[in-house]
């Protein structure tokens, strides 16, 4: 199994499922559908290709705010670990590819978003490097 991350742009297709394990886990997952845009200079017109499905996954506080937030057809951007696995289905080699998402957002090409700010709690103005603690502070 080959892992590397990776950053997809998609759409989310069915529904959005939800599973828990145990008293503390758990993992929303929903299929995303990618592919490729480019423009085709014999055409002179912008062709699909390369169309493939990913299942995502998402854990605990992220799969609560997905399960909130997204539905089929939803364009979001995802930005996770990438696991790919190959393996023979009796007389067809079939391909998985999964995304352990590590955050998601919705693509604003494709729709307008609000976003909810919650109250900031940090200090009112950005740590000068005067106002840091020295490396050797931090270690005690």
């Amino acid at each position: 199994m080959n892992e590397t991350m990776i950053t997809l742009v998609g759409r989310v297709t069915g529904e959005v499922t939800h599973r828990r394990y145990g008293d503390d886990k758990d993992l929303v997952r929903f299929r995303l559908f990618t592919k490729e845009r480019r423009y085709d200079p014999d055409q002179r017109t912008w062709v699909n290709a390369n169309p493939m499905y990913f299942t995502v996954n998402c854990w605990d506080t992220l799969g609560a705010a997905v399960s909130r937030t997204l539905r089929s057809g939803a364009r979001v951007v995802v930005h996770g670990k990438l696991s790919l696995r190959q393996y023979d289905n009796g007389d067809k080699q079939r391909f998985d590819a999964k995304v352990d998402a590590r955050s998601i957002g919705a693509d604003l090409v494709f729709q307008q978003v609000a976003i909810e700010h919650e109250e900031w709690t940090g200090p009112a103005e950005p740590l000068t490097q005067l106002d840091r603690p020295a490396p050797a502070a931090l270690a005690a």
